[in-house]
């Protein structure tokens, strides 16, 4: 990196989701891939995760963790729900969209700040949640 310094809280919410997106994906895929064994393909394990790293997913995972987070990781989550940025067409709502993005910008906050253990209990507690989610649509419950 270069030798600039800065606060994280200093960064756009849209630049902090960017990285959030990044360091999402990674732990889920590197979480699939720890608990798949050997007797499971990429596409297998990409399908899975396309569905894990979505919108939808993310949203409704920020729902089910929200007041578990200290009030300095809400009002980032909240900077990040509130902004306004352009998307493509995608089949997630706005307000999906929105939520997903406070999910990312929370995420990529903590991991500027150095919150190595915060993050990982985080996205352990999202993988979780959106694994036992995932599951009961598999199964059609």
């Amino acid at each position: 990196m270069s030798g600039s310094s800065f606060s994280p809280a200093e960064l756009p919410a849209l630049v902090l989701a960017y990285l959030g997106d990044v360091v999402w994906e990674a732990y889920v895929r590197r979480r699939l891939v720890k608990e798949a064994g050997i007797r499971v393909t990429a596409r297998a394990l990409h399908e899975k995760a396309l569905k894990m790293v979505s919108a939808t997913a993310q949203a409704s995972v920020l729902k089910s963790f929200e007041g578990a987070l200290s009030e300095e990781e809400i009002a980032v989550m909240k900077r990040g729900r509130r902004t306004r940025a352009r998307r493509s067409n995608r089949p997630s709502t706005m307000s999906e969209y929105r939520n997903s993005t406070g999910f990312e910008a929370l995420l990529g906050y903590l991991d500027l700040k150095g919150e190595e253990s915060r993050l990982d209990e985080l996205m352990g507690l999202a993988f979780d949640l959106e694994a036992a989610e995932y599951g009961r649509n598999e199964t059609g419950e």
